[in-house]
């Protein structure tokens, strides 16, 4: 039986715009020079900065991180976690605190918002936090192997891991093992849960690679069998929505010390095809991983990033992918709106597509060992295509504690989301207050 969380937290963030020089000159969403009616915004252009009330997206002395938004429950809901600051080891790197609550967030409007605070199990980890997706059954948060339903976005049902649907207890007996949950969304029979896991062969793990639920109602899920052919191979998926025959998966695959970008496509959500190896569209020197799809543009546009080394300089630069059909991808040219940059999440909206992630605000390439810092931003495209650089006003330092070898790429400063809301955009992300200050949300918008 699932444990239902209600929700807790009454308080509200002011609706305060933060005023922003837009190239014309004029400020974003203020009166004209002229002191006539305010000018109309461009949505995925113009953006404005929430200033978030620290009664509800602080802690005191805890990080707060924001994970993932979508659109739904009361209007908006997003999901995220507090966690004790991370401590500098006598090695100079800083060792994670593990999460000490998941935190809910909802609003109307995208400006007043409440929080609830739920108790998790001890050993969920920061660096694969908290997704949510809203489904012919309502609401859904995954994180680790647990899932909370909920639907309204307000009232939680927590229903926790079981050795059925996800073996708990490692028997290394021809199973597979699940380690986490990746992604979740509307798709298939009704949802579809991409997770990595460990398959183990007489008394030892072979791999990581890739597992899967589904559900019908968004309150069971089931594990399905898994196939190596399809999913096997030091596999992992990123993310998956619903499109192409019917669902798309995208992700990484890894061997011989290369790792590239993967898709696999489903007629249904359960029975998947892993297309083949295609070095000239998803691979390349160094790393190339895709980190999100959506539909839109010609069909499909899938997002990402590459990381390499080249005369002793770290090379980084995102990449979009588009497709009419999930099977047959065309790979972006390299542009300078791409460029030392990486793309975590993309979404259809504004004039068309909105991608967003980090990029140094001058986009050039810093020798080695050089801090890059980092500042959220934002790529619009009409097609998929075409793609132009928008710097999100007021960003904090991301501090570029992205990993040059982490697969992943994942830690509070590469947690971004982006989802379409009342005709316009809300995009979130995570910012340090000052050199040596804790980690908190930002939440941007981009209304008509």
């Amino acid at each position: 039986m699932g444990k239902t969380i209600r929700s807790m937290s009454s308080c509200l963030v002011p609706a305060i715009a933060v005023a922003l020089l837009l190239a014309g000159g004029c400020k974003n969403g203020a009166e004209s020079p002229g002191g006539g009616n305010k000018p109309s915004r461009v949505v995925g252009t113009d953006w404005e900065k929430t200033i978030l009330d620290e009664d509800v997206f602080g802690a005191q002395g805890e990080d707060v991180v924001i994970t993932d938004v979508c659109e739904g429950g009361p209007g908006l809901a997003a999901v995220g976690f507090r966690a004790p600051r991370q401590e500098t080891a006598s090695s100079g790197k800083e060792e994670p605190k593990d999460p000490s609550a998941m935190l809910i967030w909802t609003s109307e409007d995208g400006r007043s918002w409440n929080r609830t605070e739920v108790a998790i199990d001890t050993g969920l980890s920061r660096t694969i936090g908290p997704h949510i997706a809203a489904g012919p059954g309502g609401m859904v948060i995954a994180w680790g192997l647990s899932f909370w339903t909920s639907g309204d976005g307000l009232d939680w049902t927590y229903h926790p891991p079981d050795n059925v649907n996800f073996k708990i207890e490692l028997t290394y007996e021809n199973a597979m093992h699940p380690d986490h949950i990746r992604d979740i969304c509307a798709a298939g029979p009704g949802y579809v849960m991409m997770g990595k896991g460990a398959y183990g062969r007489k008394y030892a793990l072979v791999g990581h690679d890739v597992c899967e639920w589904v559900s019908s109602d968004g309150q069971a899920f089931s594990l399905l069998p898994f196939d190596s052919e399809t999913f096997g191979g030091f596999a992992e998926i990123n993310s998956v929505c619903a499109g192409g025959p019917g669902a798309v998966a995208v992700g990484i695959k890894s061997q011989k010390l290369r790792t590239e970008g993967q898709v696999w496509t489903s007629p249904d959500g359960i029975s998947w095809y892993r297309l083949p190896s295609n070095e000239s569209v998803f691979g390349g020197p160094g790393e190339h991983i895709i980190s999100d799809i959506c539909t839109g543009g010609p069909g499909l546009v899938a997002v990402g990033y590459s990381k390499s080394t080249f005369d002793q300089k770290i090379e980084e630069e995102a990449i979009v992918w588009t497709s009419s059909d999930g099977v047959d991808w065309t790979r972006s040219p390299s542009i300078p709106a791409l460029r030392s940059s990486y793309i975590f999440k993309v979404s259809s909206g504004g004039p068309g597509l909105v991608a967003i992630g980090s990029s140094p605000p001058d986009q050039i390439n810093f020798p080695s060992g050089k801090i890059i810092h980092h500042k959220a931003a934002v790529w619009v495209s009409p097609d998929g295509a075409a793609w132009n650089r928008v710097m999100l006003p007021d960003c904090g330092d991301l501090d570029n504690r992205i990993d040059l070898f982490s697969l992943s790429g994942k830690d509070e400063f590469s947690y971004f989301s982006i989802t379409t809301f009342r005709g316009g955009l809300l995009a979130i992300g995570n910012e340090k207050t000052g050199s040596e200050g804790p980690t908190r949300p930002a939440i941007w918008t981009s209304m008509p």
